[in-house]
C-alpha cells in the first residue's frame, strides 16, 4: 500500500516540480508526503531519518542525556542513534555563549540541542540553521530591547536566549506545564518555517490547528488550565501549547482534544501515546 501512495505521490508532484532544478526539494516533499501518511496510518515516520546513523554520542554525551533528559531512555536502540545523530548534526555550525560569566559545558550544550531534537523528532527538518547563536544565561537578565527582565527570548535575526536556571528548572518539574526549551524552541520553530524552510506537515495543517487554537482561546480563556501569559498574541499561545503538548500530553489530550490531535499532525508525534517527558 505505501508503494502505491509513492507512486500516486510522484505522480501529482512531479508535473509541479518537474522544473525545479533542485531534486533534493521534489524527492523531499515526497519523503514528508510519505511521513505524513504512515502517521495518518497509526506508524511511526521512516523516511524523515534517511541516513541518519553517524556521527553518534561518546559514551560521556549518552550518560548525560541518560541522566538528564529522560526522554532519551524512552527510546528503542535505532531511535537512540538517530537522536544522537541529530543532536551531533544540530551542534554544528552553533556558536553558545555564556553571558554574565557563566562558563558553558557539555551539558549546557546538548541539554539545549536535545530539546531541539526532540520537538522536532517527528520531522525531516531539525537542524534549525537559521539560528546559529545561543546565549545562556545564569538566570533571569535584563532585557534593553523589552526594557524587561527576561527568562527566555528568541529572535527572527537567529539568536535565542536562554537563562539556565530556569531552562533545567523546565525538566526538573514535569508537572507544571512550564519548560522554558519547548517555549522557545516553539517560537523558533515557527520563525524556522517562515524563513523558506516550507515544513510540509506545518504547510499542510497549520489551518486545522489555528481553527482549534481560537476555539481553546473561547473556551479556556477564564479557566486557570492555560496560563494568562498564553492569551498575550498567537506566538505565545502557540508556545504555551507546546510546552503542555510535550510536558503532559495525556492531560491535553483529555482536555483539549481536538487542539491535541491537531498538534500531532504537525509535529508528526503522539506524544501521549508514549507518556515520556
Amino acid at each position: 500500500m505505501e508503494l502505491l501512495v509513492f507512486i500516486f505521490i510522484i505522480f501529482i508532484f512531479g508535473a509541479k516540480f518537474y522544473f525545479f532544478s533542485d531534486d533534493t526539494t521534489f524527492f523531499s516533499l515526497i519523503f514528508d508526503y510519505l511521513d505524513i501518511y504512515r502517521f495518518k496510518q497509526n506508524k511511526e515516520p521512516k523516511y524523515a531519518y534517511l541516513n541518519q546513523k553517524n556521527p553518534s554520542l561518546t559514551y560521556e554525551e549518552e550518560e548525560l542525556l541518560k541522566n538528564n533528559f529522560s526522554y532519551y531512555n524512552n527510546l528503542s536502540a535505532d531511535k537512540k542513534i538517530i537522536f544522537g545523530y541529530r543532536v551531533k548534526t544540530f551542534i554544528k555550525d552553533k556558536q553558545f555563549i555564556g553571558m554574565e560569566e557563566l562558563k558553558i559545558d557539555g551539558k549546557m550544550i546538548l541539554m539545549i540541542a536535545a530539546t531541539a531534537v526532540k520537538i522536532t523528532f517527528g520531522l525531516r527538518q531539525y537542524r534549525f540553521e537559521n539560528f546559529t547563536i545561543f546565549r545562556v544565561y545564569p538566570q533571569q537578565f535584563y532585557s534593553r530591547l523589552f526594557n524587561s527582565y527576561m527568562y527566555g527570548g528568541t529572535s527572527a535575526y537567529g539568536v535565542m536566549s536562554l537563562a539556565w536556571d530556569k531552562f533545567l528548572y523546565g525538566f526538573e518539574n514535569t508537572e507544571d506545564n512550564i519548560n522554558l526549551g519547548f517555549h522557545e524552541f516553539a517560537h523558533a520553530l515557527i520563525i524556522y518555517q517562515q524563513n523558506e524552510v516550507n515544513i510540509t506537515s506545518f504547510r499542510r495543517y497549520t489551518v486545522e490547528y489555528d481553527i482549534q487554537a481560537e476555539y481553546a482561546k473561547d473556551i479556556m480563556r477564564n479557566d486557570d488550565f492555560f496560563r494568562e501569559y498564553a492569551f498575550t498574541n498567537d506566538m505565545e499561545f502557540f508556545a504555551v501549547v507546546v510546552e503542555h503538548f510535550f510536558e503532559n500530553p495525556k492531560q491535553l489530550q483529555q482536555i483539549l482534544p481536538n487542539l491535541y490531535t491537531s498538534l500531532t499532525k504537525l509535529f508528526l508525534q503522539n506524544p501521549a501515546a508514549v507518556s515520556v517527558n
